[in-house]
């Protein structure tokens, strides 16, 4: 599956696509304030993945844009960095917003992997059809 994450912090976007290869997947990390240009230009996409607080733009904008590009596209916010309330709150909005998941920071590979499988979208060995987490904070 095509990937594009978005992350503020580059060490966080590149233990991202780390796992998100060890999981079989294609990851592109994009800078926030081109995601809608790479949506167009590097894709398609199955899934964005976003941290909810960046700097050039908010992470909701981004859940709004990628649904209103093609609401096929698979959208996951997350958060780590702010309060534990703030972030409660804002990860609450993006699930308003149209994300499909939202996930707290940090992940590993078997939260990232039930992740996928809960949003349907992974298909290969990896997946694990008893996690659910489209209607929580994980």
């Amino acid at each position: 599956m095509r990937v594009m994450v978005l992350d503020n912090d580059d060490e966080t976007a590149l233990r991202l696509t780390r796992m998100l290869r060890t999981l079989g997947h294609d990851p592109f990390v994009a800078e926030a304030r081109y995601y809608l240009e790479d949506l167009q230009e590097h894709g398609p996409f199955h899934l964005v993945i976003t941290e909810i607080f960046l700097k050039d733009i908010s992470g909701l904008q981004v859940v709004l844009g990628v649904k209103g590009l093609d609401a096929s596209i698979k959208v996951v916010a997350m958060s780590g960095g702010a309060p534990p309330a703030l972030s409660d709150d804002y990860l609450d909005y993006a699930r308003e917003f149209g994300a499909d998941a939202v996930v707290r920071k940090p992940l590993d590979v078997e939260r990232l992997d039930a992740l996928l499988a809960g949003i349907g979208q992974a298909d290969g060995p990896h997946r694990r059809p008893d996690a659910s987490v489209t209607s929580r904070i994980v």
